[in-house]
């Protein structure tokens, strides 16, 4: 039966037995009553993860006026666990030093509060999933805007222009996709999102989609809630721009990105191609405006990135790893 009110109570906290308890009842928050006068506090009665907890509530105890108060839950003899309160101090005048006081039940009062807390953590679940769709959505308008005035021009250097900001935003709208459906809002699912990106550039500016050898390659690495946007960005500029300028027209080759981690531990990309090579005169310093954003970009994230020439561009961006709050 669930108890109600005060009930008073004593244990010896050397071997953790109850001495006292001021309880008729034939059951006390499911054990029978001689039950807790056997059974050891540590092992049988008191829940496993409250135990040190609760000997630090004994240890704070002292003779003194005032109740200090603990909650903690019970072990039932199913193996549930039911919440109590208990509030008393050491018993004055006696060698033995036993804990005295009382202990209340709050179980019914600590699931309402989970209930409540559940609900809580729900509605805001589904507040962030509608806001990851509804800015989704909103990119996806100005990216069919762009494309639609793109459309209309017969300039064909501003439709590039306007096709690359269009792609820009797509890659934008898609770490939002992707986060609409991740069961942790902090962590964006990034196989995923680097192989969907990947793909969708390749069908865009590839004259032969089918001639590129796309390899993915992600390590499981944390990047923070921080990082998506320009480390997603960098990523779309640099495979757009193998993509335009590596390989001739009508021909292909192989495109590698890689993710992981170096040996400081920083968060590493690789673009990797195997196309033509930048000429000689190229420089990450003086490029157009994609070298301009991606060096932009790598600044915001505190990284470092480097161009390596050898058969065909390779570019290493290395970033710092996100630091956790303490």
């Amino acid at each position: 039966m669930a108890c109600t009110g005060a009930i008073p109570w004593s244990m010896d906290p050397e071997n953790g037995t109850c001495v006292y308890l001021g309880r008729s009842e034939e059951e006390l928050f499911g054990w029978p009553q001689e039950s807790w006068r056997a059974l050891p506090f540590w092992g049988a009665v008191i829940h496993p993860e409250d135990q040190a907890a609760f000997r630090s509530f004994l240890q704070d105890l002292d003779p003194a006026p005032g109740s200090p108060q603990f909650e903690f839950r019970l072990q039932t003899p199913e193996g549930g666990a039911h919440w109590v309160r208990a509030a008393g101090g050491l018993e004055a005048g006696t060698p033995e030093s036993h804990v005295m006081g009382f202990l209340f039940d709050i179980h019914a009062q600590k699931v309402a509060d989970q209930n409540v807390l559940e609900a809580s953590l729900k509605q805001k679940d589904l507040l962030l999933r509608e806001i990851h769709h509804r800015v989704k959505n909103n990119l996806q308008v100005v990216s069919s805007l762009l494309r639609l005035q793109a459309s209309t021009n017969p300039d064909p250097a501003l439709q590039r222009a306007l096709q690359e900001a269009q792609e820009r935003i797509q890659a934008i709208a898609l770490i939002h996709q992707k986060l609409k459906h991740a069961p942790d809002f902090s962590q964006l699912d990034l196989p995923g999102y680097v192989r969907t990106l990947a793909e969708r550039l390749v069908r865009t500016y590839a004259s032969v989609p089918a001639l590129i050898d796309l390899q993915v390659r992600v390590a499981a690495v944390e990047i923070g809630p921080d990082a998506p946007m320009p480390l997603g960005l960098i990523l779309n500029e640099l495979v757009a721009n193998a993509l335009q300028h590596a390989f001739p027209p009508g021909e292909g080759g192989s495109l590698d990105i890689e993710i992981g981690q170096d040996a400081k531990g920083w968060v590493t990309l690789r673009v990797a191609d195997s196309g033509l090579g930048l000429p000689a005169t190229v420089e990450l310093d003086r490029g157009g405006l994609g070298f301009q954003l991606v060096k932009a970009l790598t600044d915001q994230l505190s990284g470092v990135l480097e161009l390596e020439r050898r058969r065909g561009a390779s570019f290493l961006l290395s970033f710092p790893p996100v630091r956790r709050q303490p």
